[in-house]
Order: C-alpha cells, then sequence, then structure tokens
C-alpha cells in the first residue's frame, strides 16, 4: 500500500427523525430541535476530506445485519448475552454526488424510493455502497465528541477504506505504509496497492480450498468448461430488492484472533464491521444480505492443553493447518444444529503460509458432518463452515470464503490457461476469454478486487435453488434462536418456570429458573402475577393502549395475561375518516403524515387508492412519492378492499360491496331499502 491519508474530521447531519422514533422512546417530537447523539436507528448524512475530494455517505441502519435475537457467547464464563442493538451502532447506505445533497437528501431518510412508479431515483444518484461501525468505545478513549468510524465504501469501481490507527496498525503488512500515531484514523484505497513483486510476493494471501480438496469433492465444484459455459443461466438468485433474502450466520473467534485484537469487545466488533462489508457485495450482487445470529468468542489465553470438544481453539501450530483447523470446526459445527445457520464461519489468526482462508465449496445450509479422507490419507470432516484468517481487508477473505460454501469455484487466472473441458477446475471469464483474474474469487488475493465474475455469479445462482432452503426473508422476525434457549437470557421458556435474566427475585431461584417453594409465578414474566401469587379476576393486565385496541383482563385462574386483541378493522375510530387497521386508528392520509412529515407531507394518492403500496402526494407537484414499505394491514384500499402484505384483498365485486356496505351503515340501510322495494315490486307484476 503506497498512501493513506488521515481524516482529521467529519462532518454528521442527522436526519430528522420520525413520530415512531419518539413514540417507541415515549417522548415527545420535536422537529425543530436538531438531534446532537447518533443513536442506532438514526439516518444520517456522512461527509468527510480525502484526497482533494469530499465524500458523501446518505447511510440508514442496517437491521438486517443482527437478528433481533443475536446472541454474543463468551466461552470464559459460558453465558449468553444478548445484543443490544442500541449499543452497535452499525450503517448501510451509498455515496453520492456532492450536487445531490438537498431534497433529495430528505426525502431518502424519510423512505422515498422513487417517483411515480416510472424511475428509481436511486440508480441516477448513487457512486457505489457504503457501509460504516461507529466506535463508541475509541471515541470515549480518545475523548472525541466527533465519531470515530470504520468501514468501507465504494466509488467509481474503487473501494476506499476507513480504519481506525491503532487497528490499520495491527493488520498492516510490513511493505504497507505506516499510519502516524497522532491520527485518530487513516482512510485507503484498492488503487494505491501495487501489484507484488520480489520479495513482496511471499505476503501475498491465497486461499488453500484448491488444496484442501478431495477428488471426490471436487467433482461437486461444477468446474466451467468453455462448452458448459454457455449452460449457465444465472437464473435462481432472488431478482429484486423486495425479493431478496438473508444468509444468517453465526461466527466464532478463536483465542488467536481474540489475542490479536487485544479483547474480546474488539473482536466483536470487528467481526461485526467484516460481515456488515461482506454483506454489501452480496446484496449488491445477489440480492442476498448476511446476518449475524451468533458471535462465539474465545477467552484471548490459548488452552495449554486441547480441549477435543473445541479442538480448532489452539494457538498457532505449524504442525496443525488451516485445513485442520476447518475440519475440527466442521466437527464442532454439525453439533449445533437446528441453529439457524446457513453458514457457520471461523476467524482465526493462524494462517498456513500464504494460505488466509479455506471454505468447503456448496456446502450453504448443511448442518451435518460427513467425513472423507484427504489426499495425505487422513480423516477430515466436511460441513457448512469455512474460515478466515488476519489480514488488511479480512472482509473481503470472508466473502470470498462465504462464496465458496455458495457454490463458486476460483476464477481462473493466467496461470491455469488455456483451460478448457473437463480438466478445467476454474471459472473462465467467458466462453472466449480464460483469464478472470481481478474478481473476489480469485485464488490469490487481489487487492482491487471488489466483485463477483460474471461466471461465479452464474455458478452461484444456478446453484442456489438447490442449496438454499434455509435463507430467510429479513421481515421474519417469528426465526428464533436455539441459543436463547437458556436459564438467565430473561425469557421464560419450555422447562423453565420462570426466568428473571440472572436477577434473584422473591419469586424466582435466578441460577435453576425455578419458583421460589411460595411462589405461584414470576412478577416480571406474566402479566397477571403479582407478589409471586394470580391477581384477582377482571384486573387489567394490558390496558387500551389506543381507540383500536381492546384491554385484557386476568381471568384469576392463571397468570398469563390472555392474547392482545383489538378492535376489528374498518371501525371507526376518530374524526377524519380515521378507521382501525391491525389494531391502530389511523387513515392513508394519516400513515402518509407520520411518514413524510419531515417533507411537509399530509396526504395519500387519492388517484392510486388501489395501491398497498406506501404512496402519498408530494407537496412541491402533483406527482406521488413511493415511500419503502406498505399500508398498514387492514387499511382500505380501492372500492372496498383492505391492505394485506402489500396487496389489495376485496374478494371480487360481491366482497368489496359486502365489505363496503358493513363499513358505511347508511349507505347499506338506503341500499336495503332500495332492495326491499325491488323485490316488492317485482312481486306485485309477477303476482
Amino acid at each position: 500500500l503506497s498512501r493513506i491519508e488521515s481524516i482529521s474530521s467529519l462532518t454528521v447531519d442527522i436526519a430528522p427523525r420520525s413520530r415512531h422514533f419518539f413514540q417507541k422512546r415515549s417522548q415527545s417530537a420535536n422537529p425543530e430541535l436538531s438531534p446532537r447523539t447518533l443513536e442506532h436507528d438514526d439516518s444520517f448524512r456522512l461527509s468527510l476530506n480525502a484526497y482533494n475530494q469530499t465524500f458523501h455517505l446518505h447511510l440508514e441502519p442496517n437491521f438486517d445485519l443482527l437478528h433481533p435475537e443475536a446472541v454474543i457467547h463468551y466461552t470464559a464464563d459460558g453465558s449468553d448475552q444478548r445484543i443490544q442493538k442500541e449499543e452497535i451502532l452499525v450503517y448501510k447506505g451509498h455515496a453520492v454526488r456532492s450536487f445531490e445533497m438537498g431534497n433529495r437528501y430528505m426525502q431518502e431518510k424519510a423512505g422515498v424510493l422513487e417517483f411515480d412508479s416510472t424511475v428509481d431515483a436511486t440508480t441516477t444518484t448513487q457512486l457505489g455502497w457504503a457501509r460504516i461501525l461507529v466506535r463508541h468505545d475509541l471515541m470515549s478513549r480518545h475523548k472525541r465528541d466527533q465519531p470515530i468510524i470504520e468501514g468501507a465504501f465504494k466509488v467509481q469501481n474503487d473501494i476506499y477504506h476507513i480504519k481506525a490507527t491503532t487497528n490499520y496498525n495491527l493488520v498492516k503488512r510490513s511493505v504497507d505504509i505506516a499510519a502516524s500515531d497522532s491520527d485518530v484514523m487513516v482512510i485507503y484505497r484498492d488503487s494505491d496497492t501495487q501489484q507484488h513483486q520480489g520479495n513482496e510476493a511471499s505476503q501475498a494471501h491465497a486461499c488453500g480450498f484448491d488444496n484442501l480438496l478431495h477428488g471426490s469433492i471436487a467433482k461437486r465444484g461444477a468446474a466451467v468448461s468453455r462448452d458448459a459455459f454457455t449452460k449457465l443461466t444465472g437464473q435462481g438468485c432472488p431478482t429484486t430488492k423486495k425479493s431478496r433474502c438473508t444468509d444468517e450466520l453465526n461466527s466464532a473467534a478463536d483465542c488467536t484472533y481474540v489475542q490479536h485484537y487485544k479483547s474480546v469487545d474488539n473482536a466483536r466488533t470487528q467481526i461485526i464491521n467484516n460481515f456488515n462489508m461482506a454483506s454489501a457485495v452480496f446484496e449488491e450482487t445477489f440480492n442476498i444480505s448476511l446476518g449475524l445470529i451468533n458471535i462465539t468468542i474465545m477467552d484471548r489465553t490459548c488452552p495449554q492443553q486441547i480441549d477435543p470438544q473445541v479442538a480448532w481453539n489452539r494457538a498457532c501450530d505449524a504442525n496443525y493447518s488451516l485445513g485442520n483447523r476447518l475440519s475440527d470446526f466442521s466437527l464442532w459445527r454439525s453439533n449445533m444444529k437446528n441453529d439457524g445457520a446457513g453458514l457457520w464461519h471461523l476467524m482465526t489468526n493462524c494462517a498456513t503460509g500464504v494460505e488466509v482462508g479455506l471454505a468447503w465449496l456448496k456446502q450453504l445450509c448443511n448442518t451435518e458432518a460427513h467425513a472423507q479422507i484427504n489426499s495425505d490419507g487422513k480423516k477430515q470432516f466436511v460441513s457448512g463452515a469455512g474460515v478466515s484468517a488476519i489480514t488488511r481487508d479480512e472482509w473481503k477473505v470472508v466473502a470470498h470464503e462465504i462464496g465458496h460454501g455458495f457454490g463458486a469455484i476460483h476464477d481462473c487466472v493466467a496461470e491455469n490457461c488455456p483451460c478448457t473441458g473437463s480438466d478445467c477446475k476454474c471459472c473462465r471469464l467467458s466462453s472466449d476469454q480464460c483469464d478472470s483474474s481481478g474478481f473476489l474469487m480469485s485464488a490469490l488475493s487481489n487487492t482491487s478486487a471488489e466483485s463477483f465474475s460474471p461466471c461465479s455469479i452464474n455458478t452461484i445462482c444456478d446453484a442456489f435453488p438447490s442449496i438454499g432452503s434455509c435463507l430467510a426473508d429479513p421481515n421474519d422476525n417469528l426465526h428464533h434462536i436455539y441459543q436463547l434457549n437458556v436459564c438467565g437470557n430473561g425469557i421464560k421458556e419450555p422447562g423453565e418456570e420462570c426466568d428473571t435474566g440472572g436477577v434473584d427475585t422473591d419469586c424466582c431461584d435466578a441460577k435453576t429458573c425455578k419458583l421460589k417453594p411460595t411462589a405461584v409465578c414470576e412478577d416480571t414474566n406474566e402479566g397477571c402475577c403479582h407478589q409471586c401469587q394470580i391477581r384477582p379476576k377482571n384486573d387489567v393486565c394490558r390496558p387500551a393502549s389506543n381507540p383500536c385496541d381492546i384491554a385484557e383482563y386476568c381471568t384469576g385462574t392463571s397468570a398469563e395475561c390472555p392474547v392482545d386483541t383489538s378492535m376489528r378493522d374498518g371501525t371507526s375510530c376518530g374524526p377524519g375518516g380515521l378507521k382501525c387497521a391491525s389494531g391502530q386508528c389511523t387513515s392513508r392520509d394519516e400513515q402518509c403524515l407520520s411518514r413524510g412529515f419531515v417533507l411537509n407531507i399530509t396526504q395519500s394518492c387519492v388517484k392510486n387508492n388501489e395501491e398497498c403500496r406506501l404512496l402519498c402526494n408530494s407537496p412541491d407537484s402533483e406527482k406521488c412519492l413511493i415511500f419503502s414499505g406498505n399500508f398498514i394491514d387492514g387499511t382500505p384500499c380501492g372500492f372496498g378492499g383492505r391492505c394485506f402484505a402489500g396487496e389489495c384483498h376485496n374478494g371480487g365485486a360481491i366482497g368489496s360491496s359486502m365489505l363496503y356496505l358493513s363499513d358505511h351503515k347508511n349507505v347499506a340501510i338506503l341500499v336495503g331499502i332500495i332492495v326491499f322495494l325491488v323485490v316488492c315490486a317485482l312481486g306485485f307484476v309477477l303476482f
């Protein structure tokens, strides 16, 4: 690396916060008050000066990265701690042109996607993706009010990396330019990395995938020959952002990784940062985001005696290769069945020579471990797992190895060419060109690589329908994680009488999650429990929160509060046409006002009232703005219809009429009278 620059200052412009931001914090909205402190669910504009220009990043929370029930497992004390999203400030977004800074920024932060369903406005303003993590821990250490950030962003096919200086000095190679200790953050770009020559070539990184494969596995690699290239269709991956899915992953850090980053907290932060950046490439290419549901962190002190149950957690040893570590990790991973993870990924500081990463081919969603004999005659275990070692840009190694799990083999490089027929075990650039170096799936580390090759894309998408069954809908929050099924996580689960999150109470023994002798229930777990006893019948356990909510009352026989219920959709609940929808008193106009009040939006699009996408009138023109998301389920649409999952359901003409009449009693009475008179008239004529 021939050049780095210091980042001395950042400009952060926090977008006006929505009503929802204040509602969930039980605060009063004050749109005139400019936010001073960045929070985990803020959207903001970040500006920084480097390389004689100003970069502008539009960022929003990356809610897909951490599962709602994600946990950190600390092996030192065996505890599982739920990741508090309020403590992890991780964001995604894009770099934009300097002139795209005004109203469009406000529209983006309010969630506006496009105008009039005709032009996707984001395609003309974005220069590339951006992923940022805010280091609050370093801010307090350096006594700074300005954010200290790490991450990367892409502009015109060049990736810019931002690191805290302490981290940069930890991972830079001896041939890389040094950072001054007086710098807090540094930025560097891929284009300033020179190709390895002479003695520097010994520091070039590589993936050991080709050396790992046994013959039987190599056949599963779908080696792409010249003749077979045209047979790959590239179909199978989600085609739009709306249909995208999430590969929920688990990651682990061995003792050498934690030791290198100085603490378990630093190791955790680095892993989250790695996956945030790697996910950008998968989202951009495949509409697949990467999400973490478990991060298992070993103690920084490596064991003197190897635990056979966790054989992969050991100090670096010349007689214990990266392949050995992957095999042991794969066997260990197979004991974590039903954890919801498509892949497990191990982070280590123990490379084998130039090999810094390994992964099994096409093992996405495979939770079992099957044994095979390698070329040395030794047993090794194969499962949905990979391993990456520390490098300057280790997120690229992570993305590369996950690519193997998705089915990608290595791209062809010049040394592989010509490469034709069944003997070709690499991915060609095209049917006419062999050399495909310069992409992420190159066997040799190419620090300027920032995307998957066309062949890798086709290979992964062709394999996806057959191996991607475990990938989840990112909007599905019903997917629970087995690691939380333990005493002490604050959730009462099957087999537990109570769970107070490790706090001993008058009712519950926190160590055993069993009720104490005189207790019938635990106050913090059940809504109809008071002082360890069941509350009397008709005590309110869940008050009505709004005109469309229905209060729930204790039965007197159970400590559980009855299931939450609400008024029927369409019930009138307030002036101005407000009606109940999914337990909320709202209307199409009210939902547009709530979402777009920072843009002075007050009305929905009348001309598109049959739509269930969130379409609102632009205050500056006659156009409709399309927001991300949909109208709430139960919101009226069309003629007597209701929105459900973004679509207008009206049951046809009869269903629409009946639904409309049920919501408009005065019209129903008039129609009834008319029908009665018509029937009477027909009866008089006929009889």
